[in-house]
């Protein structure tokens, strides 16, 4: 089946150069896990992440460091900001390995998404919303994010001569609203996005999820798409949906001491991660994720950030 693949418009525009784990870390192992209680509230401080990228020069440079039992893995990569334009930066990323070899580099842009607060009507009815806004050669999205629950209610992703518009047509929303995973809290909330996409010959979906469980750190979410008559365009899909948590933290790594947001989660598979990001540069100053039979560290080891 032809499924459409959703852009969020904040995982396109975020973290390409941010230190997270290697790529090829869903092939290792995947030993039983523990479930580990989250705080009720977390804290939701402010960074700007795309603050690194809006000079001209700035660079940064992590340490990746993977140990699986007695074998260790070290390699690094290099951010620096080549241009930075009117709606975009262009960032040049360098891998370079254990001796700082150079292995491969690669150019990218990185846009400056722009937010503001604005009331928005689609058929499931008004919001409060954030708008946000950004683009890329060939590429314009916009997104319209409800400040209540934290849902997308409406996106509109420009690729060329083709449009994709999703939109927030029927919400369930019980439960009190106090961070942007309360929907997920509460068995029963549901909600249905409906999306258009296609240049003159148009394709329309539905995608409808519902919260069926709820534990002290994740909801569990059932899925399924259908087309206008009401027919089923894929099997229902149970997926886990875990609660982050965010808080102040001071960090040290190679590159100095910084004073970060840390963000602990659990990645698609259940385990846990956790990023720390510098509240004055917006860099991501360390990373972890780790198994029983493995953990993967990213740390900064030099940073000229203005």
């Amino acid at each position: 089946m032809g499924k459409l693949v959703i852009v969020s418009v904040l995982a396109l525009f975020l973290g390409a150069c941010a230190s997270s784990v290697k790529e090829n870390a869903s092939e290792k192992p995947l030993p039983e896990r523990t479930p580990e209680k989250t705080p009720e509230k977390p804290v939701e401080p402010e960074v700007d992440l795309l603050k690194p990228y809006r000079v001209k020069g700035n660079t940064w440079t992590v340490r990746w460091t993977s140990t699986a039992g007695d074998k260790t893995t070290v390699a690094y990569t290099k951010c620096e900001v080549l241009e930075v334009k009117e709606h975009w930066a262009e960032v040049k990323q360098t891998k370079l390995d254990a001796d700082k070899r150079e292995t491969v580099s690669s150019v990218f842009p990185e846009a400056f998404v722009t937010s503001v607060d604005e009331k928005i009507k689609v058929e499931a009815g008004e919001f409060d919303c954030v708008r946000q806004d950004g683009a890329l050669p060939d590429y314009s999205g916009t997104l319209w994010r409800d400040k209540k629950w934290g849902l997308a209610v409406k996106s509109i992703n420009r690729f060329g001569a083709s449009t994709m518009i999703q939109e927030l047509t029927e919400i369930k929303a019980e439960g009190e609203a106090k961070d942007k995973f309360s929907i997920y809290r509460t068995v029963g909330n549901y909600w249905i996005q409906k999306t258009t996409t296609g240049g003159k010959n148009k394709e329309v979906l539905w995608a409808r999820r519902e919260v069926v469980e709820v534990s002290a750190d994740k909801a569990v979410i059932l899925y399924y798409e259908y087309d206008d008559q009401g027919n089923k365009l894929s099997s229902e899909i149970i997926s886990d949906e875990f609660f982050a948590t965010t808080s102040i933290e001071k960090v040290t790594v190679p590159a100095g001491e910084f004073e970060c947001v840390k963000t602990a989660a659990r990645d698609g598979r259940g385990f846990p991660t956790a990023e720390w990001v510098d509240r004055k540069t917006g860099v991501t100053v360390k990373s972890e994720a780790k198994t029983d039979a493995w953990i993967d560290v990213t740390e900064l080891v030099e940073i000229s950030v203005k």
